[in-house]
């Protein structure tokens, strides 16, 4: 399927106060995904990519590079 990668557009200003890292990670440490929790299937990042503007030929332009890539690796190995 189709590659995703994480943006991050970091707004300081729509923070209300600073919290230590600590005491962040306590908070959230019971909400911590892992593993399959992480995992997105092929249609549903379709559906994200599609949703934000890209045409299913970009889509298959990136599914082909993945492939090439992963056959690349494979032949060095």
């Amino acid at each position: 399927g189709p590659p995703l990668s994480l943006g991050w557009d970091y707004d300081p200003s729509a923070t209300d106060a600073d919290v230590p890292l600590d005491a962040y990670e306590s908070a959230r440490s019971h909400l911590r995904r892992t593993g399959w929790d992480l995992v997105l299937g092929r249609a549903e990042r379709e559906r994200r990519l599609l949703n934000v503007g890209c045409t299913r030929h970009a889509i298959a332009e990136g599914v082909r590079d993945v492939l090439k890539s992963k056959n690349r690796m494979r032949s060095t190995v």
